[in-house]
């Protein structure tokens, strides 16, 4: 018989709160005053949100010949392909390493919706086990 994953879950911490996602394995905290929003897509696993903020998690197949180095332009594509998003642009983007020594990258992406919400987005990749972790988290400014 094939053993199934466990389901993720939220573990309560004081004052964090504890997303762990099973197949494949990673934890991550975040603040308790960010709440549970309803998933958009297929790929979404975490979607947080406080006023004027939000924290997404994304699990998809790693598509293959990607490189880490190169994660970035796919978080972009998607975002040029909508069509409220404008504006798009890379600022920054630098490989690193998780406490566990799993290669990551860090990268920051600034882009508009419609004509006067900007958005700054910082974002981690990690490839794991054939699949693309993406966690970004964004702002909003409007006007």
């Amino acid at each position: 018989m094939e053993k199934k994953a466990a389901p993720s879950y939220l573990i309560p911490v004081p004052g964090k709160k504890i997303y762990v996602h099973k197949a494949p394995d990673f934890t991550v905290m975040y603040p308790e005053s960010y709440k549970q929003q309803f998933l958009e897509s297929s790929v979404q696993v975490l979607k947080l949100q406080r006023p004027n903020s939000r924290f997404i998690i994304d699990v998809f197949n790693t598509p293959r010949g990607s490189k880490l180095e190169d994660a970035w332009k796919a978080y972009v594509d998607v975002l040029k392909t909508k069509n409220t998003s404008t504006n798009v642009k890379l600022v920054y983007s630098e490989l690193t390493k998780l406490k566990d020594g799993s290669p990551a990258l860090l990268y920051a992406v600034e882009w508009t919706r419609g004509h006067s919400t900007h958005i700054n987005t910082l974002a981690l990749t990690v490839f794991k086990d054939k699949k693309s972790i993406t966690m970004h988290s964004y702002s909003l400014t409007f006007g």
